[in-house]
């Protein structure tokens, strides 16, 4: 009974963030802005989502979450990226070194929780049959694929989906990849 108390707490918590993102979602559409209310409310419906279904690494998902979001946020409002990091040697005055202090934030959180996430998920045990192993293989070449810049000459859709979901799809599949990798690894030394 009182290993259930947290699992209880964390879905009051999570109904209560959907609840308050509901609300949110209602001011701002009786303001005639629904699609800022919307905006502004998924992130803390997603939180309490991962609340209500997930049992453990909680935190860790909802901090993926917002990370993600705020990534969203400020790429689309600002046009900041943790990419522009690697102009940090020719960065011009001019640019605005506030934007660069953005991305090297933005930088050093991914990274933060990158290895979080890999000390928390490294040491599950792991079963390995054939379908694994080629879902493996297949998740290194895609993401070796993935590394190759693709060049749209135009501002279509594939242009605007690739420049979100490209760095976050490399993402993902790089932190899963290499928690897979060390899972293999300390299962062949155990």
């Amino acid at each position: 009974m009182e290993n259930n108390l947290p699992r209880q707490r964390n879905i009051e918590i999570g109904k209560a963030l959907c609840g308050l993102s509901l609300i949110l979602i209602i001011i701002f559409a009786l303001l005639r802005s629904f699609f800022t209310g919307l905006f502004l409310a998924l992130p803390i419906f997603s939180c309490g989502l991962i609340l209500i279904f997930k049992r453990e690494n909680v935190l860790l998902y909802c901090l993926w979450t917002i990370f993600f979001f705020a990534d969203i946020y400020i790429r689309y409002g600002t046009g900041i990226t943790w990419r522009l990091i690697f102009l940090t040697k020719d960065f011009l005055p001019q640019w605005n070194y506030s934007r660069l202090v953005v991305a090297w934030i933005e930088f050093i959180i991914f990274i933060l929780l990158t290895i979080i996430t890999i000390v928390k998920e490294k040491n599950k045990p792991i079963i390995l049959n054939n379908k694994k192993k080629v879902f493996y293989i297949l998740g290194w070449i895609l993401f070796f694929v993935l590394l190759v810049p693709f060049n749209f000459n135009d501002l279509s859709i594939f242009a605007n989906i690739y420049y979100i979901f490209g760095d976050w799809l490399r993402v993902f599949l790089y932190i899963f990849l290499i928690t897979w990798s060390l899972r293999l690894r300390s299962h062949k030394n155990s």
